[in-house]
């Protein structure tokens, strides 16, 4: 049995009909439903993510990355400078 787990959802997955956790009787199925699906979500969904899919034993896990963001110098200014 193989599945296909979206790791982290936006707000337009969220809203849509894709199912999270499907599963596959053969490692093919579950590795061409897995590509369908990114290639759907990086050009349809409005969030603009790059998601991306990585086989993990059985499973093959779709998710984006997010840059971290640079933690706030304490001046209010939303940024990672250094000015005082």
């Amino acid at each position: 049995m193989y599945k296909i787990v979206i790791a982290n959802r936006c707000e337009c997955l969220k809203k849509s009909d894709i199912k999270n956790h499907q599963k596959f009787d053969t490692k093919d199925e579950a590795s061409n439903k897995a590509l369908e699906l990114v290639k759907f979500m990086n050009t349809q969904c409005t969030c603009k993510k790059e998601y991306e899919v990585q086989e993990i034993f059985n499973n093959f896990m779709i998710k984006f990355y997010e840059e971290e963001k640079a933690p706030c110098c304490g001046n209010g200014c939303g940024s990672s400078c250094t000015a005082l």
